[in-house]
């Protein structure tokens, strides 16, 4: 492993350091959902809803303007699992460019790029 860390330039080093703590998050987070621990706080009690609980809110949700929801679905760019993909696959894209021999600042345009469709993909599959 020390051999690995110190065939790395600071550029790959710098992006290993953000790599390898987001891929682990990023695990466990797979872990934990695949698992049944990603339930938002109070879903639990879904059982005890009523029909005329939900009808109501069915309702209320039509009243809102179509602003309000475009506004809550797009949030979901803004969660913890959209951040540590786009931290895991911004750095591994750029590890994997540097090591080819891309120059650093168009590996780093490129890994953002690569970074932030995976957050738009997740966000799009919450």
């Amino acid at each position: 492993m020390i051999i690995w860390w110190e065939s790395l330039n600071d550029f790959q080093q710098v992006l290993a350091l953000i790599a390898i703590p987001a891929t682990v998050i990023m695990i466990l987070q797979i872990l934990l959902h695949l698992l049944g621990f990603d339930r938002d706080i109070g879903e639990g009690q879904a059982d005890s809803i009523t029909q005329e609980e939900v009808s109501t809110f069915h309702h209320d949700l039509q009243r809102s303007s179509s602003i309000d929801i475009r506004r809550h679905k797009s949030a979901r760019i803004f969660m913890a699992r959209t951040f540590v993909a786009f931290f895991a696959v911004f750095s591994w894209c750029g590890i994997i460019l540097s090591f080819n021999s891309v120059n650093y600042s168009l590996s780093i345009v490129i890994s953002l790029l690569a970074g932030i469709i995976a957050m738009l993909v997740l966000s799009f599959f919450l």
